[in-house]
């Protein structure tokens, strides 16, 4: 197996596309510094699954794309593909069979990472056990970085056994070993939980056991009673039957009365429906007349409407017109009156232009005396400037010269006086160091038995940390649970105090002679069919349930004001469930008999079910989801009840919840008071602890504050004499500094009294030359001074005719601007009294005509007015018949309903006692008893009290057996097959634990032996290799422990000549060698399908890179070597050679260079 080529794409300095072949066994990459050589090696290294982003240079994953450079664009994302050659079949598993083998990784910007094998997406763990036992990996011997070859040799024994581990071929077998040791310890403890179930288990079936004895002397007994509740049933039976024939009679008789009653209301609508088409007939007659009358009404007002108009807009322009004529009588005396302002104007114009022109010339001549006056003055007085500055310099100059020698006596005397004080302080401070030195040996000592103290209490305190810590945990988890518990039963009191509120509420109190108990308390209801029944017991008031005997029921009715309203037998249930009923939303197995004439519907309006109530048997009715109840003798719809509440407001299902949460307070409050002990003795523990825990704290942090104290007293007497030192140093040099520095200060001095004799010399003569100076330069200013005064009064004078001149050309333009715009204004008035004639003359012709026709629709007017009210006259007349017809028909409907109200009457009746019929038929076969068979052999002489006795002694028999588990029979088979499954899924996994802990034993024994071995062959071989490299010297590897499976390695060189005691000692060189050595020796025992070197030859000098090159060499008949060098020696020995340029800044290229072609080019 060998490495072919690889692939980048954006990785890193790889911006391009790039392929990178190795055909040679030994490719050097070679390439200035920077260039991006062990990007390569990196790439490597990415593939195979390196998840550290430090290893590769960068702070994140991330930083494996390339980021731009000065002329390129970051990119989105990054892939490297290795391709190898697996001819020779060294990959196994299910990749043996293929000859090239490729490992593609990828990852973008949001940091998510692919990999793939052979193109197919795979996980990272999938990379890492293909290569596992190769020696290849993403830190394996077989890649080695720059200063990882140092790195190699000083790492931990743990660190150093992974190598021998790779070689071995056991790595693979040891990441497996951790994951099994793993699930066997979670199999443990899934055992000990399957024990306590298997216990418990047990103890159920023996309790099983002895209720299903019970349960079956429960089911002897109710068959009996069974037959005597048969015998009563049908003589109820037999009374109802005769009240249904009864009823039906009568209802007969009813319905031939109604039946007259319907004929004579035929002929009655016979004749009002004849009445009311006449009716309507003459009010579409009226309607229409009305319709032509507001049509009329409309025109006339419209045609009015214009008429007024028309006088309105005439008297509008007419006065209009009066307006514009005198505006035009305006416009033309205003033009009159611009023609003489226009003269006038051009007369002022004319008289001011001669002055101005006269001004200007006059301000011209004085403005070129002035300037030729000012230049005289400004060529003087820079002459006189010039000689006034170079006075000025020579003046600064002669006084900055004073004070630099009045500074220089100042400096020359501190000088000499911080020499004397320096002298002072070199003598003190070495009488202080000499007293330092011996209070630092005396701080020494006492540092030296405070560490003692503190180590022998440290190691205490930290026994009763670890203690303290085990109980704080414990006692952390009972006070979280106890807590939990607490929350849980305030939560449950809570809830069951607001549903035991919310029950006593709508439950009606009463108190009857004989024991009964509500019908919601009596029925199972699933809490989602709950909304189902509330209408039912709520149209019921809350029945009530009794086993009483039925002459005890009637008569404690009758006695009893607060009785209920429904009271209904225990024998008035069935366990028939009609399909579709109330009775089937039941959970119990018996159910009351009435439920199942009640059909439920769900998403239908009121008319559809009326049409389905029509269809069902006599006596049923339907109710719908939304509270409505259609019965044959009417509808019921309750107002209480909201399907969406049914869990808050179901009377059936609140019983329930409240039982549940009843039962779940009492076991939390058992829990609680156990929980409760423990943690008191769990407390009472952890404060003797505590206690003895701070006094230990106590005197530790005692201990540790002398140790610091001692420690901070010796540090400040070091530091006082390292300062001590410095200063004495420092002062030292001040001394000769200041020496130095005072003969330079006299020579100064001397210098600058010669510069002040030359100054003082200088200013006497200019002094003599400013004052000639000074009469001329007066001259010349007040001459300047007279002259600018006449130019400003000449500029003034043009100033005040100049806006003279332009305020009269500016009347002039207004008044001819003026005259314009009235022209204008004169023209459009005109214009405008034109229009305003014609307007008049247009509304006159359209008014005569509109009053002609308004004359004519008053005339219809008046006669549509007398149709009308003839019309109205024959429309009372008929409504009146239709009155008097209505009342006779009303007469007859009110007899038809009071028939129809009894009929009803003695309907409902009849459904009773069919209803009541139907119940007691359905208890005679929730019995499982026909009553075709119980009436032949019911006797003549049957006394229902004397039966109802005997049941009731049947019905005590059982009530005497308490509480019956009719299901124990049952559960106890359930439970004894459950308990003998889990016996033998007990014992399965007990085997396979054997087995699997067995096999690992075995394979942990040739573990070890395949690590010994190895190591042994690779010690061989080191110590084989080491003299060859070094031409001498020896080195071996040593085990730390006598464990195989967990022992390090350690590894001990030493060179010719040497006698180091430890690695450490050795050069960067003699690191790097010994670190070829191992990995070298590694190579000949579990050669990797190729080695990768990053410039591990820099520490070598140029005979130890020989000796490299020829180890090299000799392993690459079996190894492929890639590396990284600078050294021309490591470069001649490779067959390939691949450069890698940057030509463009932060881009790497690849030149690739075939050495033994490269030769015959150049011999040929």
């Amino acid at each position: 197996m060998r490495l072919k080529r690889i692939k980048l794409a954006g990785f890193k300095s790889f911006v391009e596309p790039t392929t990178i072949p190795f055909d040679g066994d030994m490719t050097a990459i070679v390439g200035p510094n920077g260039c991006g050589k062990s990007n390569v090696i990196d790439a490597v290294r990415w593939v195979l699954g390196e998840s550290n982003a430090k290893n590769l240079r960068g702070d994140a994953m991330t930083d494996v794309i390339f980021n731009g450079s000065a002329s390129r664009k970051p990119v989105g994302q990054c892939s490297v593909e290795l391709v190898f050659d697996n001819s020779a079949g060294r990959i196994a598993g299910e990749y043996a069979s293929y000859t090239e083998l490729s490992v593609k990784r990828l990852v973008t910007r949001d940091a998510q990472s692919f990999y793939y094998l052979n193109g197919a997406k795979c996980r990272r763990r999938d990379v890492t056990d293909l290569f596992l036992g190769t020696g290849l990996g993403p830190r394996s011997y077989a890649i080695i970085e720059q200063g990882m070859i140092s790195k190699l040799i000083e790492s931990k024994p743990q660190e150093l056994r992974v190598f021998i581990e790779e070689a071995a071929g056991v790595s693979k077998y040891k990441e497996r070993r951790k994951d099994t040791v793993t699930r066997i310890k979670h199999t443990h403890e899934n055992l000990i939980r399957l024990d306590d179930v298997r216990s418990e288990l047990g103890q159920q079936l023996d309790k099983l056991q002895e209720q299903a004895q019970t349960a079956q002397r429960y089911t002897d007994l109710k068959a009996q009673q069974r037959t005597l509740q048969g015998q009563i049933t049908a003589l109820k039976w037999l009374v109802e039957a005769n009240k249904i024939a009864s009823s039906e009679h009568a209802i007969l008789q009813l319905t031939s009365q109604l039946a007259g009653l319907h004929t004579n209301q035929q002929g009655e609508e016979t004749q009002l429906i004849a009445l009311h088409v006449q009716q309507e007939n003459l009010n579409e007659e009226i309607a229409t007349q009305q319709a032509t009358k507001y049509q009329l009404a409309t025109n006339i007002t419209t045609l009015e409407q214009e008429q007024k108009y028309c006088n309105t807009r005439k008297s509008q322009i007419q006065q209009e017109l009066q307006d514009t004529k005198a505006q035009r009588i305006a416009h033309e005396q205003a033009l009159n009156s611009f023609d003489s302002q226009l003269v006038d104007a051009q007369m002022i114009v004319t008289a001011l232009e001669p002055d101005y022109e006269i001004q200007t010339t006059q301000q011209q001549r004085l403005t070129l005396n002035l300037t030729a006056a000012e230049l005289a003055l400004t060529e003087y007085s820079a002459n006189t400037a010039a000689q006034a500055m170079a006075y000025q310099q020579s003046k600064a100059q002669s006084e900055q010269c004073q004070s630099q020698i009045q500074a220089l006596h100042s400096v020359r005397q501190k000088s000499q006086s911080s020499v004397d004080l320096v002298s002072q302080g070199l003598a003190q401070l070495t009488l202080e160091a000499q007293h330092l030195t011996a209070e630092i040996l005396t701080q020494g000592s006492i540092i030296d038995f405070q560490h003692q103290v503190v180590s022998e209490q440290q190691a205490n305190l930290v026994m009763l940390h670890k203690d303290e810590s085990v109980l704080q945990c414990e006692l952390a988890q009972m006070l979280t649970q106890l807590t939990q518990i607490k929350h849980q039963i305030a939560q449950d009191e809570v809830a069951l105090t607001a549903l035991e509120t919310l029950q006593n509420a709508q439950t009606i109190t009463r108190s009857v002679a004989f024991s009964t108990e509500p019908l919601w308390q009596w029925l199972s209801v699933l809490p989602q069919d709950a909304h189902w029944f509330e209408p039912v017991l709520h149209f019921a008031q809350q029945p009530d349930v009794t086993t009483c005997d039925t002459d005890a029921v009637i008569q404690a009715l009758v006695n009893e004001p607060n009785s209920p309203v429904h009271t209904w037998l225990e024998t008035s249930f069935t366990t028939t469930k009609v399909v579709g009923s109330l009775a089937q939303k039941c959970q119990n197995e018996r159910v009351p008999t009435w439920f199942n004439t009640i059909h439920l519907l769900s998403n239908i309006n009121v008319n559809d079910a009326v049409l389905v109530l029509e269809t069902l048997p006599i006596g049923a009715s339907v109710l719908l989801d939304n509270g409505i109840w259609l019965q044959p003798g009417g509808l019921y719809q309750t107002g209480l009840y909201n399907q969406a509440d049914s869990a808050a407001q179901s009377l059936v299902v609140r019983a329930q919840q409240i039982d549940e949460l009843a039962a779940a307070i009492a076991s939390g409050l058992q829990q609680a008071q156990a929980l409760q002990l423990e943690i008191n003795q769990k407390q009472e523990g952890l404060a003797t602890k505590q206690a003895t825990l701070d006094l230990a704290v106590n005197a530790n942090e005692q201990a540790k504050q002398e140790l610091q104290q001692a420690q901070q007293t010796q540090r400040q007497l070091v530091f006082q004499q390292e300062q001590n030192q410095l200063q004495h140093t420092k002062l030292i040099n001040e001394k000769k500094r200041l020496l130095d520095t005072l003969a330079d200060e006299t020579i100064q001095l001397d210098e600058l009294n010669e510069t002040l004799a030359e100054y003082t010399l200088q200013l006497d003569e200019l002094t003599e030359l400013q004052h000639g100076k000074r009469a001329q330069e007066t001259q010349l200013t007040d001459a300047v001074t007279s002259l600018r005064n006449q130019v400003q009064q000449a500029q003034h004078s043009i100033h005040q005719s100049e806006l003279a001149l332009q305020k009269a050309r500016s009347s002039h333009s207004f008044v001819v601007q003026n005259k314009s715009n009235q022209v204008k204004l004169l023209a459009d008035v005109q214009m405008k009294i034109r229009q305003l004639e014609d307007q008049i003359q247009a509304l006159e012709e359209p008014y005569e005509q509109n009053q002609v026709q308004l004359l004519t629709l008053l005339e219809q007017q008046v006669a549509l007015d007398t149709a009308i009210q003839s019309l109205l006259a024959n429309a009372s007349e008929l409504l009146l018949k239709i009155k008097q017809t209505e009342a006779g028909h009303q007469g007859n409907q009110h007899q038809v309903e009071t028939i129809k109200e009894k009929i009803q009457s003695q309907e409902l009746g009849l459904q009773g006692h069919r209803v009541r019929a139907a119940g007691i038929v359905e208890q005679l076969e929730q019995i499982e008893v026909q009553l075709s068979t119980i009436l032949p052999d019911l006797p003549d002489d049957a006394d229902a009290v004397a039966l109802q006795r005997e049941l009731e002694q049947v019905t005590y028999d059982i009530t005497q057996l308490g509480a019956v588990n009719l299901a124990a029979i049952t559960e106890y088979e359930i439970q004894f097959q459950r308990k003998t499954h889990l016996d033998q899924q007990n014992t399965d996994l007990c085997l396979a634990l054997n087995t699997l802990e067995s096999a690992m034993k075995k394979i942990d024994n040739e573990t070890k032996a395949r690590f010994k071995a190895t190591y042994d062959q690779v010690n061989t071989d080191l110590k084989n290799l080491f003299p060859k490299v070094f031409g001498g010297g020896t080195a071996y590897l040593e085990l730390t422990g006598d464990d195989m499976l967990d022992t390090g390695v350690t590894i001990m060189a030493r060179p010719p000549g040497k006698k180091n005691s430890t690695i450490h000692l050795l050069s960067g060189g003699e690191k790097a060698l010994t670190a070829l050595s191992l990995v070298f020796a590694i190579f000949r025992l579990n050669p990797a399908p190729f080695c990768l070197l990053d410039e591990v030859d820099a520490p070598l000098d140029d005979a130890n890179v020989g000796r490299f090159c020829k180890l090299v060499s000799e392993m690459s008949k079996t190894v492929q070597f890639i590396y990284i060098s600078h050294n021309k020696i490591a470069m001649e020995m490779a067959s390939h050679l691949t450069g890698v340029t940057m030509a463009e800044p932060g881009v790497s290229r690849m030149v690739a260079v075939d050495i033994d072609e490269a030769v015959a080019i150049t011999q040929a």
